[in-house]
């Protein structure tokens, strides 16, 4: 794909969290979507036109950017209750499918306050949720016993910019 998700304007919020060498890029993800659809076609399946690629390329980034508004929102949250935060994570699940993990502190993590965060996010999830943008938040304790790696593993490789 001659544009780069990671380079187009919905992706400002986001940057990579580990070394490109160990992880495919969402760029790589959707060409190798790209190459079995040809194939695909090779076997018979429909075409998929450059119109429907630059299509899916655009409400991407589109949903990239939203997913940033929307993990601002959570994280204010945080901020309203007093909670801190270490970082937001973010994993492509698809073209409009994206989840995300707020690293809290381990103090945050244990707070009874978390449950009016979760209360702000049960409703931003619900709201936004349609057809063409689905958001998850998760969240998870961080300090030194959280391994990056394994976020990393689990797809977690873009983190908010601060």
């Amino acid at each position: 794909m001659a544009t780069s998700v990671i380079q187009t304007n919905g992706s400002k919020p986001w940057e990579l969290t580990v070394p490109k060498k160990d992880h495919y890029s969402p760029d790589e993800v959707i060409q190798a979507y790209f190459k079995g659809k040809e194939v695909g076609k090779a076997d018979g399946l429909k075409e998929g036109s450059e119109a429907t690629r630059q299509l899916l390329l655009k409400a991407l980034t589109e949903n990239l950017s939203k997913a940033g508004s929307e993990t601002n929102k959570v994280l204010k949250a945080f901020k309203v209750q007093k909670l801190k935060t270490e970082s937001a994570l973010l994993r492509i699940d698809s073209w409009h499918r994206f989840s995300v993990m707020i690293v809290a502190t381990e103090a945050a993590f244990k707070s009874d306050k978390l449950l009016k965060v979760y209360d702000v996010v049960n409703a931003l999830e619900s709201t936004v949720t349609n057809d063409q943008f689905h958001i998850r938040f998760s969240f998870v304790a961080g300090g030194k016993d959280l391994d990056p790696k394994a976020l990393a593993a689990d797809g977690y490789v873009l983190k908010l910019k601060s």
